[in-house]
């Protein structure tokens, strides 16, 4: 199993190669830089493993929500290899790779993602981690207004996560009802977690064409 992996929805660029067993991950600080170094870094961990993109299985790529021009860098990146090489893509939520993220570093299980969306808003959704170690969705990812989170049955003894949670933990903990048992706001996506959720996701066969390579900005 080959897959390129990669996200960009955040100031870190996680870039992630599946070869086999051996796992290569490069992470590169650079958010105005991102539009110019994602090709040549990927071109780069390509090279280390003598690889050429027509070798790989898939592409994987983190389609947001976060930033707009981050997500439209990837999103834009995976669909031009996808249709060069006609490989699968398969579309990965930065939300669930920063839960499966936050899993990996801190094993938290249970965890409540909240991005800025600015204007007053948030990008939500809470993911619970399966038997598999494996982010899930419960319910939907949405947009809500900073006091008008719904308050989630299933969500008890969870963990926050995402950099809503910096400046706002006092206005989401009133709207939730009930404090998380940690804030981890500075928590990005990951190399290993893209990897973690693009392997699961290609074992089932649930990817998709180079033209559903676009943007999720859940508006």
């Amino acid at each position: 199993m080959n897959i390129l992996a990669f996200d960009t929805s955040s100031p870190l660029l996680a870039l992630a190669l599946q070869q086999g067993d051996q796992v290569r991950v490069l992470h590169e600080t650079a958010p105005k830089e991102q539009a110019h170094i994602l090709l040549p870094r990927i071109d780069q961990l390509l090279s280390e493993a003598s690889l050429r993109v027509a070798q790989l299985d898939a592409i994987a790529f983190g389609a947001g929500p976060g930033s707009f021009t981050g997500t439209r860098i990837a999103s834009s990146v995976a669909q031009g290899m996808g249709f060069a090489a006609h490989l699968p893509v398969i579309r990965l939520s930065s939300l669930a790779v920063m839960a499966q993220a936050a899993f990996l570093a801190h094993r938290f299980r249970k965890l409540l993602l909240a991005l800025d969306a600015r204007m007053g808003e948030v990008y939500t959704a809470y993911y619970e981690i399966n038997a598999k170690d494996e982010a899930v969705l419960v319910g939907k990812e949405r947009v809500y207004p900073l006091d008008a989170l719904p308050r989630i049955a299933r969500c008890h003894d969870y963990y926050a996560v995402g950099d809503a949670w910096k400046i706002n933990a006092p206005r989401l903990i009133h709207s939730l009802g009930e404090a998380p048992k940690a804030i981890h706001p500075d928590q990005p996506p990951t190399g290993e977690a893209l990897l973690v959720l693009a392997r699961s996701l290609f074992e089932q066969k649930k990817w998709g064409t180079a033209s559903q390579a676009v943007p999720n900005y859940l508006r």
